[in-house]
C-alpha cells in the first residue's frame, strides 16, 4: 500500500501510519455484493489481492463500468462525492482481501494535516481520470476497438476476467466476444 500511495502523493512516515490508523481489513468472498444500488458508499477500498467489479443494473442485466485490481483503490466515485445513493453495485469478482477507509476518517485526517489534503486531491484527481478514461472508451470506440485496446493496453483484464464479465464492460454478448477472441 505504501508504494501506492508513494506514487500518488509522498506522505511522510507519520501521515502514512496515520492513515494506516483509520484503514480496517476487509475480506470478501468470491461473487459477495460490497455495494448495493440503492445504498451510499461510505468510503474507499485498497485492494491487496484480487478483483471487484462496478457494475449498474439495467433491465435485470448486469452491464460492468469498471474493474479495480490489486493495487488500486476500489469505489463509487460519484456516490462517495455526492452522498446520494448509488446507481451501480461494487462485487468481488474473485476473492478480495484489501483495506477500507471511510470517507469521514479520511475527512478527519484532510483536517489534520495540509499533506493529506494534497493526498486527498490527488487520490480523486486518480480516480476521476480513470473514470473519464473509461467513458471515452465506452462511448468512443466499435466492439473491434475496445476489444483491441483492452488487448494492447489492459491485457491482464483478458488474462484474469470470466468472459461474460469482459464482454458486458466492452458492451457485446459473449457468443460475440468469443468470435472475436478466436480469430485473434
Amino acid at each position: 500500500m505504501k508504494e501506492v500511495i508513494d506514487n500518488i502523493y509522498q506522505l511522510n512516515e507519520v501521515d502514512f501510519d496515520s492513515l494506516l490508523e483509520i484503514t480496517r481489513p476487509v475480506h470478501f468472498k468470491k461473487g459477495e455484493l460490497i455495494l448495493r444500488d440503492g445504498e451510499t458508499c461510505k468510503g474507499i477500498y485498497f485492494i491487496d489481492a484480487g478483483i471487484i467489479g462496478l457494475y449498474k443494473l439495467y433491465k435485470d442485466r448486469e452491464h460492468y463500468q469498471d474493474f479495480f485490481f490489486e493495487g488500486n483503490f476500489a469505489t463509487n466515485i460519484i456516490s462517495l462525492t455526492s452522498g446520494e445513493p448509488s446507481e451501480e453495485c461494487l462485487v468481488a469478482i474473485e476473492e478480495v482481501k484489501g483495506r477500507f477507509i471511510s470517507k469521514d476518517s479520511l475527512i478527519g485526517l484532510y483536517q489534520k494535516s495540509t499533506e493529506f489534503k494534497e493526498f486527498g486531491r490527488r487520490l480523486l484527481e486518480l480516480l476521476l481520470a480513470n473514470n473519464t478514461q473509461l467513458s471515452f472508451i465506452r462511448s468512443s470506440l466499435t466492439a473491434k476497438e475496445k476489444y483491441e485496446y483492452i488487448m494492447t493496453e489492459l491485457p491482464h483484464y483478458i488474462q484474469r476476467l470470466p468472459l461474460q464479465f469482459l464482454a458486458s464492460y466492452l458492451g457485446m454478448t459473449r457468443e460475440t466476444l468469443s468470435r472475436m477472441r478466436s480469430t485473434k
